[in-house]
């Protein structure tokens, strides 16, 4: 009787966290860059309550423990392109990442492109933090920061007043093995993991400015999700109840 608290305990805190998850799905659906998550989970360990090698109309009797959350997964698919009036908003169509420097001077990565030139005419990110090219270099917008090409391929050419080059970077665009192993770092960045793999340099990467990528969340999925998960939480929550209620049975009962 005892264990039916426990499975359906575990179910309600599964839930618990799939809405949590959801939630921060939909805080973000204006978030650029964003990528949503979803949370997987598994069946927990079972007891075996005769063996089923033994013969007998009883045998192979199992009883599962509930569930637990097994991990939470980004969904790295291309999110809507959004046309901007700013030469320092850049995206990339397709896979890839933008490579900034951390607070620790690690790399991070990022798919939100909204960028900026800070007083040292440095071009840096959202965050402050400077985008690096692809030698791990911080990027000086020499010349006229609005005056400026950019290749499909991340390179970038500013202009002088006079109409000459100024300065090329080719910007540091990367992709990895698995990038659903990338480990969220918060502010929309993500770090290498063991599980990503290394980072690796994109030769064709498909850049372009004047525009962003938006979340990839889809409210109407997310809304759909909510609810799935209200009513298993109802459910294990009637599960316990009904436990309860069995358990208060069992010990009314008089010799």
């Amino acid at each position: 009787m005892i264990q039916s608290f426990y499975t359906g305990a575990s179910a309600l805190s599964s839930q618990r966290l799939n809405l949590d998850v959801i939630s921060d799905n939909v805080a973000n659906i204006g978030t650029t860059g964003y990528k949503r998550a979803r949370a997987d989970f598994k069946d927990a360990l079972y007891d075996r309550m005769r063996n089923p090698v033994e013969n007998g109309p009883h045998m192979n009797l199992q009883r599962g423990a509930g569930c637990i959350p097994l991990q939470t997964n980004r969904v790295f698919f291309q999110g809507a392109t959004l046309v901007t009036d700013r030469a320092l908003d850049f995206v990339i169509e397709g896979r890839g990442f933008f490579t900034v420097r951390g607070a620790d001077g690690e790399p991070m990565y990022t798919r939100d492109g909204t960028f900026y030139i800070d007083e040292d005419m440095n071009l840096v990110d959202a965050g402050g933090r400077y985008v690096l090219d692809a030698d791990g270099n911080e990027i000086t917008a020499l010349g006229n920061p609005n005056d400026m090409d950019v290749s499909p391929d991340g390179y970038i050419a500013f202009y002088d007043e006079y109409g000459g080059i100024a300065g090329i970077y080719y910007l540091g665009i990367v992709d990895f093995p698995n990038p659903v192993g990338l480990a969220s770092a918060g502010g929309n960045y993500f770090v290498e993991s063991e599980n990503s793999g290394e980072a690796e340099p994109i030769e064709s990467s498909g850049v372009r400015n004047y525009a962003l990528e938006g979340s990839n969340v889809d409210l109407a999925l997310e809304i759909t999700r909510m609810i799935r998960a209200q009513r298993a939480f109802q459910f294990a929550s009637r599960a316990i109840s009904v436990a309860d209620q069995m358990a208060g049975i069992a010990n009314s009962i008089r010799q």
